[in-house]
């Protein structure tokens, strides 16, 4: 926790995030797995990128995983979800996935005519981020922001 709330650690924000949206919307058998990063963000970086990780679990819980009636059970204990935000040379990386089954091939996620992954995407470049994803044994989104837009303080407002 930071003395100030201009900033909060990633650590507590959003492996309670996570925890509340698997409390709340977790299909049985689905497992949460979380890897965060102490990292100190201002909350002009934090507001945002809760976000996109509010949808992209939220997604995953709703789409990720067939019914228990579509899905073999051999396969149902092997269900998860993992969220993991590191820092690395410069930048800060998020990965939120699920091997589930996939986002359809024909969903231009980019151009998606949903809501939250317009959100989603709006939001990366908010962060001045890369945004990829990858759908293969399931679906992986990957966000790089460039540390330094994360760690600015916010701009007074003019008085």
């Amino acid at each position: 926790r930071s003395n100030s709330y201009s900033e909060i650690r990633a650590s507590l924000l959003l492996p309670q995030l996570v925890d509340t949206l698997r409390q709340t919307m977790a299909p049985p058998g689905v497992h949460v797995q979380t890897e965060i990063d102490p990292i100190l963000l201002t909350m002009d970086a934090a507001i945002p990128l809760g976000l996109v990780v509010n949808e992209l679990v939220t997604n995953a819980f709703k789409h990720g995983f067939a019914s228990p009636v579509e899905q073999p059970a051999t396969t149902q204990a092997d269900q998860r979800i993992w969220v993991h935000f590191k820092e690395e040379a410069g930048f800060y990386r998020l990965v939120v996935g699920d091997n589930g089954v996939g986002m359809p091939a024909a969903l231009q996620w980019r151009n998606a005519p949903t809501l939250g992954l317009r959100l989603v995407n709006r939001l990366s470049e908010q962060l001045h981020g890369a945004l990829q994803a990858t759908i293969a044994n399931g679906t992986t989104f990957e966000l790089v922001i460039p540390s330094e837009k994360a760690d600015e303080p916010a701009a007074s407002p003019p008085k």
